[in-house]
């Protein structure tokens, strides 16, 4: 079984990026943004599993403009 995350990025003044990835690609992605202010990429996938309502979804606000929203998903492969 594969976990995929979907997940959007929204910056101000920027087009609003959206995926359906794995775990570790997720974390590439994060890495590879330009998010001042913000955690590491590998702390904020993090979140992800420590979600206490096990409702699966991450979100962070940055108060420099941006929010990530991620939603674990499973799907057999």
């Amino acid at each position: 079984m594969t976990v995929r995350y979907l997940w959007t990025l929204e910056r101000h003044g920027h087009p609003a990026l959206i995926g359906l990835d794995t775990g570790e690609d997720l974390i590439s992605i994060l890495r590879s943004q330009n998010l001042s202010g913000v955690m590491p990429a590998d702390w904020i996938f993090a979140a992800l599993h420590f979600d206490a309502g096990n409702a699966g979804v991450a979100i962070h606000d940055s108060m420099l403009g941006w929010t990530r929203t991620a939603k674990r998903l499973q799907a057999d492969q």
